[in-house]
C-alpha cells in the first residue's frame, strides 16, 4: 500500500484548469479504491491530511484562501515538507510543474504545455519568469513527469532534453456533466440568461493573444460580409489580458452587434451553452490539451479547430481541422458546418465516440500505474 500526497494547492482557489485538473483526477484516484492511502497537501488548517470520500474533497475544496494568504500557505507547506521526518508519504504529486523535491519520498510533476517556448509574448504577465527559473530544474529533479498529451511530451523531451522513459503521457478527461441534453427547456433557459438566438456560433476560453482570437474575429467579419451569415458568434470566457487590440478591432470592423461577450460562465450553465450551440470553433494557436475541444465533442456540438499542436490528436477525425493562421480557411469551414446539415450529423456521431477515450477514470489509472513505476525504480 502506498502513501500519495496529491499538491492540493490549486482547490484553494477559484477552479481554474490545474485546479480543475487537481480535484478531478483526485476524485477520480478516490472513485478507483486503489487500496493506496490518499493524502492532500497544502489545506491551510492541516498541511497534509488523508481524504477518503468525494465529499471531504469537496469541503477541502471549499476553504478558498484570498490571494495574499496563498503565498503564506505554500511557505508553510514547503517548510513541512522540508524538516518533518515523520510524514509517512512514498509520493508527492504535484499537478503542475512547482513542486519540492527530497529523497524522502518520490515527486512526480505534471507539465500541461510548452506554450511559453513558442509564444513567449503571449504569456500571463509574471508567469513567464516563474517558468524560465522553475520548470528545466524541476523537470530534471524529479522522478517522473506525467503530460496531458502526446505532442506536449514531444515538446518536453526536446525542449527539456528529457530522457522519453521518464515523460508518460496521461490525456486530461472530460467530466461526466459534459453530455447530450435534450431538454428543451434547460437550452431555451440558458440561451435566454445570455440573451442568444435559436443557431449561433460558439467560442470557449479566456479572452487572451493565444487563443488566436484576432484571427477568429477576422474570420467572422469574412462570414458577415461575404457569406451573409445571420449566426452571431458567442464568445464565452472571462476577459483575460493583452485584449485591448481585439475589442479596436471589433469597432473597426463594425461588429458589436454580432459578437456576444458572456464573460465568466459557471459550471453548470458551461454543458447548456455548448448543446445549444451551432457548432464550435476554437482556432487556437497552441493548446497541451485542448478540453474546450473534447467537451463540445462529448455534448454533440460539430467542432471546427485547428490543425497544430495536440489538437488533432484529441479531435481526429471529429471534427474540422484548419490552418490558424488562415482566416479564410477559418471562415470557410465555419460556413460549411452552417449550411451542411449532414457533416453536422457526421462530426457529431464521430466526435461522441472519439471523446470517450478521454476520461478521468482512464486518467486516474494511468496515473497509478506511473506512481507504481516510480515506486519500483526505487
Amino acid at each position: 500500500m502506498t502513501n500519495i500526497a496529491i499538491d492540493g494547492r490549486p482547490l484553494h482557489s477559484e477552479r481554474s484548469g490545474i485546479g480543475r485538473y487537481t480535484y478531478q483526477l483526485t476524485r477520480a484516484l478516490l472513485k478507483k479504491n486503489s487500496g493506496h492511502n490518499i493524502f492532500l497537501y497544502g489545506n491551510p488548517f492541516n498541511l497534509i491530511c488523508q481524504i477518503h470520500s468525494e465529499n471531504e474533497l469537496d469541503k477541502y475544496q471549499g476553504r478558498k484562501i484570498p490571494f495574499p494568504f496563498r503565498k503564506v500557505v505554500r511557505i508553510l507547506s514547503r517548510l513541512l515538507v522540508q524538516t518533518k521526518r515523520d510524514l509517512h508519504i512514498d509520493v508527492i504529486f504535484w499537478t503542475n510543474f512547482l513542486g519540492e523535491f527530497s529523497s524522502r519520498y518520490k515527486s512526480i510533476i505534471t507539465i500541461h504545455d510548452m506554450a511559453h517556448y513558442y509564444y513567449p509574448e503571449h504569456i500571463i504577465p509574471g508567469k513567464g519568469r516563474l517558468l524560465q527559473r522553475y520548470l528545466a530544474k524541476h523537470a530534471r529533479r524529479a522522478d517522473l513527469i506525467l503530460c496531458v498529451s502526446e505532442n506536449t511530451k514531444k515538446d518536453v523531451m526536446k525542449i527539456l532534453d528529457i530522457p522519453e522513459e521518464k515523460v508518460w503521457v496521461t490525456y486530461n478527461g472530460v467530466g461526466d456533466e459534459f453530455r447530450v441534453i435534450n431538454n428543451k427547456d434547460l437550452l431555451r433557459e440558458v440561451r435566454h440568461k445570455y440573451k442568444l438566438p435559436e443557431r449561433f456560433i460558439l467560442f470557449v476560453g479566456t479572452v487572451e493573444p493565444r487563443k488566436n482570437i484576432s484571427r477568429l474575429i477576422e474570420a467572422y467579419h469574412i462570414l458577415n460580409s461575404h457569406y451573409r451569415i445571420k449566426e452571431p458568434l458567442v464568445m464565452a470566457g472571462g476577459k483575460g489580458w493583452k485584449n485591448e487590440a481585439l475589442y479596436q478591432a471589433i469597432r473597426r470592423l463594425r461588429l458589436e452587434d454580432r459578437i456576444i461577450f458572456t464573460g465568466y460562465v459557471n459550471d453548470s450553465d458551461l454543458p447548456l451553452l455548448y448543446n445549444a450551440a451551432t457548432l464550435f470553433v476554437y482556432p487556437s494557436l497552441y493548446e497541451g490539451f485542448g478540453l474546450p475541444v473534447a467537451e463540445a465533442m462529448a455534448c454533440g456540438t460539430p467542432v471546427v479547430t485547428s490543425n497544430v499542436s495536440s489538437l488533432p490528436e484529441v479531435a481526429g477525425d471529429a471534427a474540422l481541422l484548419v490552418n490558424p493562421e488562415d482566416t479564410e480557411a477559418i471562415a470557410s469551414a465555419v460556413y460549411r458546418l452552417l449550411t451542411d446539415e449532414d457533416l453536422c450529423y457526421k462530426l457529431r456521431e464521430l466526435g461522441l465516440q472519439r471523446v470517450k477515450r478521454f476520461t478521468w477514470e482512464s486518467c486516474a489509472q494511468k496515473t497509478l500505474e506511473a506512481i507504481s513505476y516510480t515506486m519500483r525504480c526505487s
